[in-house]
């Protein structure tokens, strides 16, 4: 069952029925005024307190704690959450031999459509240059599975457009 937190409205409501109770419905206008602006200022804080509390409690259980609330339960429990970091895929790219892919080339997956650029500067020999890429967005989802294919973004001179995945470096 759920926890239904009463409205500013209704919390007033109670607490003016509750002091007109204990004082009588006998006490001069100026004390029912006051009666109800007490009621008011009550009801005001008492409406805010209720709210914060349910979201303390929210916040202490993993299932429904917010980002930060589960940074801190992270750190209170000694692991801390892991920075996203960006898949690496090895590829293999055919090319003559000499042609050289500069560092941050681009490719993009055909299959996430993301891209990837190149590490380092790799010389192709033996017909092929194996190619080591960096997701340029953290996170799972530049995971690819071998197999799959890259196309590269500005052709050069003596490559092949197409390069596939050899290795993985799964997230």
């Amino acid at each position: 069952m759920s926890y239904r937190i009463k409205t500013t409205q209704e919390l007033y409501d109670d607490y003016l029925s509750t002091f007109e109770g204990q004082l009588g419905q006998t006490s001069p206008l100026n004390d029912k005024a006051f009666l109800r602006v007490l009621a008011g200022a009550e009801a005001g804080q008492d409406a805010g307190l209720y709210k914060y509390a349910a979201d303390r409690v929210k916040q202490n259980l993993a299932l429904t704690a917010t980002e930060d609330g589960l940074d801190r339960i992270g750190n209170d429990n000694y692991t801390p959450r892991k920075l996203a970091v960006a898949a690496i895929v090895t590829v293999e790219i055919g090319a003559s031999n000499g042609t050289i892919f500069p560092v941050g080339w681009e490719f993009v997956g055909d299959l996430n459509g993301l891209r990837y650029k190149n590490q380092s500067e790799v010389t192709a020999s033996g017909g092929a240059a194996e190619l080591d890429l960096r997701c340029t967005e953290t996170g799972s989802d530049g995971n690819l599975d071998i197999g799959n294919t890259l196309s590269i973004s500005s052709q050069i001179a003596g490559s092949q457009t197409q390069a596939e995945v050899t290795a993985i470096d799964t997230l």
